[in-house]
């Protein structure tokens, strides 16, 4: 009778400690390329804090004389395990023979493949101005696709 009641005993601390035990942090830094006009085209680098984040895209200069710089806030809706739901605002500017900014903002979907490549659809409202004074306002799409650290 001691001994089944020992081990009844040692199977309840067991499952406690391991109940307690807490999952791994989620990523907070990503690495990758991405692609639109309110984020911007280029590399990217997006960081977490919490339900806030951070996205930095950046096109360096190419032969054709384009440079993109794009600069968004992040907000979280929704997260689980292989899918985060999130809203951004920002803006990119683009330099060649002509400059313009755009600004804007919306929804985007996060789907996670093996814990840590990302693959982002994002769609919003865009506006677009430029130096030839041009103006315009559209949707937009973002895509990207990075490794989370």
């Amino acid at each position: 009778m001691k001994s089944c009641l020992f081990a009844l005993v040692l199977i309840l601390v067991a499952s406690t400690s391991w109940s307690q035990q807490t999952p791994p942090p989620a990523p907070t830094q990503y690495y990758g390329l991405g692609a639109g006009f309110i984020s911007g085209t280029g590399f990217l680098y997006r960081w977490w804090d919490g339900p806030l984040g951070l996205q930095i895209n950046f096109l360096p200069p190419t032969g054709v004389g384009l440079l993109n710089l794009g600069l968004n806030g992040l907000w979280l809706i929704n997260d689980s395990e292989f899918t985060r739901f999130f809203g951004y605002f920002g803006g990119a500017g683009w330099w060649s023979t002509d400059v313009s900014a755009t600004f804007g903002g919306g929804i985007g979907l996060e789907l996670v493949l093996g814990g840590h490549i990302a693959i982002d659809l994002q769609g919003g409202y865009g506006i677009t101005l430029s130096s030839s004074g041009t103006f315009a306002a559209n949707p937009s799409g973002e895509t990207s696709i990075s490794y989370r650290l």
